[in-house]
């Protein structure tokens, strides 16, 4: 059933429901498509709509949060990159009053399977009481129900019984009528505010509004509500009974912090409540930090412990059987118990805090895994987190040699992507941290621009030469689609060439092919297809049993589902939010292959290759193996004198150079298959290359990103030559690219397979 139809529910007579009764109540009151997240109205999060931003607000709220300093002059965080939160959101600076940030916190919600969130209120006029209406249009839009988490502070005056009263009567008033306020069914369908620190004001002032013959009370009133007090101290039973509160919350997330938010006593807090009919709602938090902007705070920090915090008390309160849950909280980030996505971000002087070697939405995707089990009749299962992540034949060689050996080579090989501090130093980081006393060596093979072609052909060199593999990871499919534009044969001819060499140089060598995405892959994957590398891919991983991570397939998924803009993705380059995604899925893919049952280790099976002339024997000719002819030459160019940059990498190297047509030469090579890897730069040529005395076939060096660079690529001049020995000829053409300065071919690797 809608929530809406539930809030304009017709009010029964005034009865308490039995917790089962009460339980379906709330569950029916979620589900608004077969395509949406279902969520549990017995799942309340704390919800914090006091942000603001200068496009949107005219300038920060909150983001640029105070220092509370006991000593020195007062200090403000600026806000933008600079906030007064020790974790960044995925989002940014956000605003509460912004429809397009508010969409997505409520589809956030949903995966979360929260179906009501308390939301802050500061009192009439305040800027929390400013964003209501559009808090309320998104909730309404999304079926997620509001109920009140009123202040100590009301309109910049302390609060008072009375003043609650007011604000509880202002508020039915102006929402009474919405579908988004959130009716207890267990007490007359009534709404249900939070009142943050009631001990604050005399249980007797609390009686004069809630007892039903106070002077003031709103009992049996048309703003009659369920108001919640909070249980601080260990004796607040006489406050809670006195006051006439309908039931009490504990609110914070520092277990020990209050006699309330300690899980040992909830058991004993949740019999007083039954008997005494009273509503005990535990809350849970992911942890607890606010040292920037009180710090002098750290006794209280609770460190999150990559979940561990999260369960245990999400499980504790589960133990106790309440009518509902409280999550401390979706967005109150200033002291860090957000459950809200969180990005890695570095300022100036600052490191932020984030949830690796967890995803992004990891705390999202944990509190609906613990909403099910509290209320699975509500919370239906839905995708699966890890649905972008693929086992196949498991990774048990691996985690033996880390384990049993205390040694491991990992290896990392691609483009850019692998080669910039992204997924590849994140993963390095998961590894130290689940293997500790484990001696490990990393080999970085990324270099930008390469595809799998090119790594096929230097992986002996770059890789195996430092020694047998016990796990590699493999990152080519954007290249192969934006650099190389690879037809599906070079595709796979690449890829398995990756893989099969690795696996006949270490038949034991566990292996994880990425896929990362570019806009033009986006695109493809968001319209239901897939891009040729993956699709060329697929069919080498799926024939050798290769674990993937398709970073591709749930960047588009969250797209599509509105969770993540390309932006914050970080584009073709990932932001470091975007790496943290593909690091948080690495990470379950290898909490999936070695928690259950990670097998044992064994050499892996080696089926017939797809593609018999695939680079699996691939590998470099050193250039001075050439017989050469008037005007070549082996030298270190003078960058600086030619146009177009050289990156840093190969600034040093010593490369066979040509620059005038008619320069020749010839090479001796076995194998299937002969080419060059060259910098192919603003003056590239065309070469024509002949193999064995046959016809010579012309192959243009300069590529479309050479305009400014001296771009690395491999060229295959043949792929198809029967085993043996071969001869090629090769010499610069007189035509060049019509976009080419010159004539130039540089050399930097034979290549042969």
């Amino acid at each position: 059933m809608n929530i809406s139809r539930v809030a304009l529910l017709p009010r029964p007579p005034h009865v308490s429901l039995p917790l089962v009764a009460l339980a379906a109540a709330l569950a029916s009151a979620t589900v608004l498509g077969d395509d949406t997240p279902s969520t549990s109205q017995r799942v309340h999060a704390f919800y914090y709509p006091w942000y603001g931003n200068p496009e949107h607000d005219g300038g920060y709220s909150h983001w640029n949060h105070a220092v509370a300093v006991r000593r020195g002059p007062p200090r403000q965080f600026p806000g933008g990159d600079d906030i007064g939160a020790n974790f960044y959101p995925l989002m940014g600076c956000s605003s509460s009053t912004n429809a397009a940030d508010l969409e997505r916190h409520m589809r956030w919600l949903r995966r979360a399977g929260v179906g009501v969130i308390s939301v802050s209120w500061w009192g009439d006029g305040s800027f929390t009481d400013r964003a209501l209406p559009a808090v309320f249009r998104a909730a309404e839009k999304h079926g997620i129900g509001i109920s009140f988490h009123i202040e100590p502070h009301l309109a910049g005056k302390r609060r008072d019984a009375a003043a609650t009263r007011q604000g509880i009567v202002s508020l039915i008033e102006r929402f009474g009528a919405s579908p988004a306020l959130f009716r207890y069914p267990g007490r007359d369908g009534r709404p249900l505010f939070y009142v943050y620190d009631s001990y604050l004001t005399e249980a007797a002032e609390w009686a004069a509004i809630l007892a039903p013959d106070g002077a003031r009370t709103i009992r049996g009133t048309a703003h009659d509500a369920v108001v919640i007090g909070l249980w601080v101290k260990e004796h607040e039973e006489d406050f809670m009974l006195r006051g006439h509160f309908d039931g009490f919350y504990t609110y914070f997330a520092t277990e020990g912090f209050t006699y309330g938010s300690t899980p040992a006593n909830w058991t004993r807090l949740a019999r007083w409540a039954r008997e005494h009919a009273k509503i005990f709602i535990p809350c849970v938090a992911p942890g607890y930090i606010d040292t920037r902007i009180r710090p002098w705070n750290g006794r209280n920090t609770r460190a999150r412990r990559d979940g561990a915090y999260h369960d245990e008390m999400f499980r504790a309160a589960i133990d106790v059987k309440p009518q509902i849950i409280g999550v401390t909280s979706f967005n109150e980030w200033h002291e860090g118990t957000q459950i809200e996505p969180a990005a890695p971000k570095r300022v100036a002087d600052f490191t932020y805090e984030d949830y690796r070697p967890r995803s992004p939405f990891y705390y999202l995707d944990r509190t609906r895994h613990w909403a099910a089990a509290f209320d699975p009749e509500a919370v239906q299962p839905a995708r699966d987190p890890l649905a972008s992540v693929h086992l196949r034949g498991g990774l048990a060689n691996s985690r033996a040699r880390f384990v049993n050996e205390k040694r491991g080579h990992v290896a990392f090989i691609g483009g850019s992507i692998t080669e910039m501090d992204g997924y590849r130093p994140m993963v390095c980081d998961i590894l130290r941290s689940r293997f500790p006393d484990t001696e490990f060596t990393f080999t970085d093979a990324g270099i930008a621009s390469t595809c799998s072609t090119t790594g096929a052909f230097r992986l002996e060199e770059h890789v195996l030469a430092h020694g047998p593999v016990d796990l590699l990871f493999v990152e080519f499919a954007v290249n192969d689609d934006q650099d190389a534009a690879h037809a599906p044969r070079e595709c796979v001819r690449g890829l398995e060439g990756i893989v099969r060499r690795t696996r006949l140089h270490n038949p034991r060598a566990d292996i994880v092919v990425t896929y990362f995405v570019n806009p033009r892959m986006l695109e493809t994957l968001r319209a239901g297809r897939v891009p040729p590398s993956i699709a060329s891919h697929q069919q080498v991983v799926e024939r050798y049993g290769i674990p993937t991570v398709d970073l591709a397939g749930e960047v588009a998924h969250l797209i599509n589902a509105g969770e993540l803009t390309w932006k914050e993705f970080g584009g073709t380059h990932p932001a470091p939010a975007g790496n943290a995604i593909c690091a948080g899925l690495v990470d379950g893919l290898l909490t999936r292959a070695w928690t259950a049952s990670p097998g044992e280790p064994a050499p892996h099976a080696l089926p017939e290759p797809i593609d018999r002339r695939s680079y699996f024997r691939g590998r470099f000719v050193d250039p001075s193996e050439a017989t050469r002819g008037p005007g070549w030459s082996l030298h270190t160019p003078e960058w600086k004198s030619l146009p177009g940059h050289c990156r840093a990498r190969f600034a040093k190297e010593t490369l066979l150079c040509a620059t005038e047509a008619g320069a020749s030469l010839t090479l001796e090579f076995e194998g299937t298959a002969v080419g060059a890897y060259v910098l192919a730069g603003p003056d590239a040529g065309t070469v024509e290359a002949s193999i064995d005395g046959g016809a010579w076939k012309a192959v243009d060096l300069y590529h479309r990103f050479s305009r400014g660079l001296h771009y690395p690529r491999t060229v295959v001049f043949d792929g198809d030559l029967p085993p043996g020995r071969h001869t090629l000829s090769l010499r610069v053409a007189v035509r060049s690219n019509t976009a080419s300065r010159g004539h130039a071919v540089r050399i930097l690797e034979f290549v042969a397979n």
